[in-house]
């Protein structure tokens, strides 16, 4: 199973189009204080972080009963199926690599798959970086913003 690259034109596509919604209508997937699902902007965790100027949609997309889908945007109408069929795909190609890994160690077939669990987690992050609105605060290559 590979990732064709019209799929991932796709997944794009209805990406630039969730970030191209108004703030009102993304602040309807906003995260949660002390969640990182959702849309946002990363989470301060210390004073003096570092931090990426960027906006950000985060998902659990599996195993399917941990996806929060009150954070899975209902517009554009075909986000919530594609990243569906985008994380299948991903689960698939995980379970090839386990093997591959594997076999490289010279370890059974199934046997990371084992120690990772059957239902390992599957998270997908996906960003946008607008302008930067205070150009002068930017500590690094400021061309950037």
């Amino acid at each position: 199973m590979e990732l064709q690259k019209r799929f991932l034109e796709k997944i794009y596509e209805v990406t630039k189009q969730f970030f191209a919604l108004s703030t009102e209508e993304k602040q309807n997937y906003a995260r949660e204080t002390g969640s990182f699902q959702g849309y946002g902007n990363d989470m301060i965790l210390l004073d003096d972080q570092v931090l990426d100027w960027t906006d950000r949609l985060y998902l659990t997309t599996y195993p399917e009963d941990q996806r929060k889908l009150k954070f899975w945007p209902k517009v554009p109408i075909e986000f919530r199926e594609t990243l569906h069929e985008y994380t299948m795909k991903q689960h698939l190609l995980v379970e090839k690599f386990y093997k591959a890994i594997a076999r490289s160690l010279g370890l059974k077939d199934n046997r990371l798959r084992e120690m990772c669990g059957e239902n390992a987690a599957m998270e997908t992050r996906f960003n946008m970086y607008p302008p930067c609105p205070r150009p002068g605060k930017v500590t690094w290559n400021q061309t950037a913003c």
